[in-house]
């Protein structure tokens, strides 16, 4: 397996790795709110639209 798209292949596994780290930072110190939920939809979605540069596993 060889990612042959640079960067763009680490950005959904990043935003699957910071996404909880987020929400378990709010949720230590008390900021659950709009903000902490706006930023995990955008890391969701950041990931979500990034899935089409993962590399592809040979067979």
């Amino acid at each position: 397996m060889k990612n042959v798209n640079g960067v763009k292949g680490w950005v959904t596994p990043t935003c699957m790795l910071v996404s909880p780290v987020l929400m378990l930072l709010a949720h230590l110190f008390d900021v659950v709110g709009l903000i902490s939920w706006g930023l995990l939809f955008i890391l969701l979605f950041v990931a979500a639209y990034f899935t089409k540069y993962l590399p592809v596993p040979n067979k």
